[in-house]
């Protein structure tokens, strides 16, 4: 593949806020639509990108189209921790990867939207694809909905038992084409599919889906429901018993976007979105206890464009990135559990005025954490006429909290499962106390690199003695549950 000379503009702004810290800025001034859309840690300096470049591409240029038109390439790349590029790969698509996770088994799960080219028009199709960390395809899905009807797929996690599952929406033509449906699919580690389920909470297009873990191995189901933020809990097996509950509802009748709902570090849910109406446009925030009853909820004016899902934190603490076209500038909010600010920071990139500045957030274990998304630069003056180039966009941030797993909770079944290690520090024999059904143990170390994955019976002993000695991080799985831990490997 003919490699490229990539030069970045970089930019530095030491800009503290209560001890919040800007380490640097990086942008990439493409020539035209180039947008990072996810961000996975590799090790201990290494982190992966996905999204689509017009240099990682395939070119084409196509009669009758504007540049802007033509097709970018599904993309992915590697940056060390000064967001420095080692390289960008093309993935083989036209269109773009729109959501990537990094499995415990170690290798990369991603969403792809391709846009293949008939006589000039578009024909969508979504893939989940399985590749390795140096983006070599081992196997993909092509994710069909009945019907042939437009579907966008845009995010992806992983389940407690290992599993994809993905979620988005689709525009079925039993609605027309002014309704979607939320769309959420599940898929084992090799692709086949276990069911493919839509919820129509019937509300209007355009229409937002995120999908996130939480208790028992359910899934949490969200999105826009005309003017309210919605949630529907659905079991393993993609089956629901309830209709979707409403949490908020904006108080002047404007649309909703960017809607998520997730569990909390301290129990209940958090609410979130953003909103657009006519002249002004805001943020939401809200918390909700159990039985989805709102403890608070913030309705920020100030905020300007393009609230991105927020990060949950394990201390319960909230940090929010939004854009603001007014100013043309991205800043980043830490809120406490109780809805106080901690502090906001200006971002430090000039002439932003993205509704969607930074799509995703790698978090480190010294709590810093590079947010990657997209600069949306537009023709002077500010305000006026249609964006002209789309660049990627990288920033590095210090001390933004430890980030929060929601398939540890306390009190779950998932955290439940009994499951001791010993002895502990070991040589190298390893056993599990209380464990009864086969299961799977990933190593991580705590550098943050898989080393190792095992098969583990019930009464058998696994030698970890090929390891170094040190400190690793555990994640055993067994029946749809999890239990995590940290093990000493000494000699």
């Amino acid at each position: 593949m003919k490699s490229f000379v990539i030069t970045f503009i970089m930019g530095f702004w030491m800009l503290v806020c209560h001890g919040q810290q800007v380490i640097w800025n990086k942008v990439y001034p493409a020539p035209r639509i180039d947008e990072a859309h996810g961000i996975v840690k590799v090790d201990t300096n290494h982190y992966l990108i996905c999204g689509l470049s017009s240099w990682a591409g395939k070119q084409l240029r196509t009669p009758n189209l504007t540049p802007s038109q033509n097709h970018s390439g599904a993309s992915l790349t590697r940056i060390n921790g000064k967001g420095d590029t080692l390289w960008n790969r093309n993935l083989g698509f036209y269109g773009g990867a729109y959501g990537m996770t990094l499995h415990t088994n170690g290798n990369l799960y991603i969403i792809i939207w391709q846009q293949r080219l008939r006589d000039y028009t578009f024909d969508d199709r979504q893939y989940l694809i399985k590749c390795d960390t140096a983006g070599h395809e081992l196997a993909r899905k092509e994710i069909i909905v009945n019907g042939g009807v437009r579907a966008l797929n845009i995010g992806l996690f992983e389940a407690p038992n290992g599993d994809i599952v993905t979620y988005g929406y689709n525009t079925p033509s039993t609605l027309g084409t002014s309704q979607c449906d939320w769309l959420v699919g599940r898929f084992d580690q090799n692709l086949q599919q276990k069911w493919l389920q839509q919820y129509n909470p019937r509300h209007v297009f355009p229409c937002w889906c995120y999908a996130s873990n939480d208790f028992n191995n359910r899934i949490l189901v969200s999105g826009q429901k005309g003017q309210h933020i919605a949630v529907l809990p659905v079991d393993s097996n993609g089956i629901t018993r309830d209709t979707a509950k409403v949490l908020y509802t904006s108080p002047d009748n404007a649309g909703i976007e960017n809607v998520a709902v997730q569990r909390l570090a301290d129990g209940g849910y958090l609410a979130s979105g953003s909103m657009n109406y006519r002249t002004y446009a805001k943020y939401i925030l809200g918390k909700y206890d159990d039985q989805y009853n709102p403890l608070w909820e913030r309705y920020e004016d100030s905020a300007g464009l393009g609230a991105v899902i927020p990060t949950i934190n394990q201390d319960g603490s909230i940090v929010i990135q939004y854009g603001s076209d007014r100013v043309g500038q991205n800043f980043l909010e830490k809120i406490d559990s109780n809805n106080a600010t901690q502090w906001i920071v200006p971002l430090g990139i000039p002439n932003l005025t993205s509704i969607n500045g930074y799509y995703s957030m790698a978090y480190n274990p010294d709590e810093s954490a590079i947010l990657v998304g997209l600069n949306w630069v537009r023709v002077p003056p500010p305000g006026t006429g249609p964006g002209t180039s789309y660049d990627y966009l990288f920033t590095k941030v210090a001390q933004m909290g430890r980030k929060f797993d929601p398939v540890a909770l306390p009190n779950s079944t998932v955290a439940a499962l009994s499951v001791t290690p010993y002895p502990n520090p070991t040589s190298g024999v390893l056993n599990f106390r209380g464990l009864n059904t086969p299961a799977q143990l990933s190593l991580v170390s705590v550098n943050g690199q898989s080393v190792g994955q095992w098969p583990v019976l019930p009464g058998q002993a696994l030698d970890l003695g090929q390891l170094p000695m040190g400190v690793y991080f555990y994640r055993l799985m067994t029946a749809g549950q999890v239990v995590n831990g940290k093990v000493v490997v000494s000699q």
